[in-house]
């Protein structure tokens, strides 16, 4: 599959995540606090007339704006 999964909730380590938190899959929803999902199908990014694959840079960037969305803005975000 082209899609990364991956999910943790507080506590977790980078041991953990590693063991039971990373799969590949059509969509995750699961009872973790944090999911991740990263599409890197080839059709995903349109340059000119023809299409890419996601690159890691470009996600990392696009983690890093979404940390300041977060940081800039009222916590808890969902209204219960």
């Amino acid at each position: 599959m082209s899609t990364l999964l991956m999910a943790a909730s507080p506590g977790a380590t980078l041991e953990s995540l590693d063991s039971s938190g990373i799969s590949t899959g059509s969509g995750m929803q699961t009872s973790n606090s944090v999911e991740l999902q990263i599409n890197q199908a080839t059709s995903m990014v349109n340059e000119g007339s023809s299409t890419r694959q996601i690159q890691k840079e470009e996600v990392l960037l696009l983690l890093n704006i979404f940390e300041q969305w977060l940081v800039r803005h009222s916590w808890p975000y969902a209204s219960s």
